[in-house]
């Protein structure tokens, strides 16, 4: 019986061995997948700051004292508002067509479907991992509970190995009550038949 009670919390502590190292695992790879993810999240902002940094040149441009002040003065032949603001929508639909370029229509929606994919990757392993913990908890609760029946029986046990050492010592108390009346009978017994064989 008490074998039996000791096989069950070994087993019990197995499992639950085993569903800490595998939530262990679900950590590291949730770890991995963070770090991928953060190295996407990197890439974009690197696309939009190249976005910004165009941007703001192209603004530094416009603002250039010296391009306003070609755009204010007429007066200057080729130079004047007409004859430059061609050269600058060029310029500007040049920097633009960068801009696509750089923010390719594709590229950043794909990083973020991207990202999407590997969040519901996260969620779902912290799914798992809550399970595997609701598990071990479970199993620490009937392990526990395994162990507190365990030390019942084994009181038990004790308390019954003690009644048994008491009835032990009573049986050898009885019996040695019973031998010393059987030698009594026995004499008494002599006596009588010694009696009866004078007679």
């Amino acid at each position: 019986m008490s074998r039996t009670t000791m096989e069950e919390p070994s087993e019990l502590e197995t499992i639950t061995e085993l569903l800490r190292e595998k939530a262990k695992a679900l950590k590291a790879t949730k770890k991995k997948l963070k770090k991928v993810e953060d190295k996407f999240v990197e890439k974009t902002k690197l696309y939009l700051t190249d976005r910004e940094n165009l941007a703001r040149l192209l603004i530094e441009t416009y603002n250039d004292p010296e391009v306003q002040n070609l755009l204010s003065v007429e007066e200057l032949g080729s130079y004047s508002y007409d004859a430059l603001k061609p050269v600058l929508e060029q310029a500007k639909a040049r920097e633009h067509q960068k801009l696509r370029e750089l923010t390719d229509a594709d590229l950043i929606p794909d990083m973020q479907r991207q990202i999407d994919v590997y969040k519901e990757e996260f969620k779902n392993f912290n799914d798992q991992i809550n399970q595997h913990k609701q598990i071990i908890a479970a199993n620490a609760q009937e392990l526990d509970q395994c162990k507190a029946d365990n030390q019942h029986k084994d009181a038990l046990i004790k308390e019954l190995r003690k009644d048994n050492d008491h009835m032990k010592a009573r049986m050898n108390s009885l019996q040695k009550t019973v031998q010393e009346q059987s030698a009594y009978i026995e004499d008494v017994k002599e006596v009588y038949e010694d009696t009866t064989v004078k007679k």
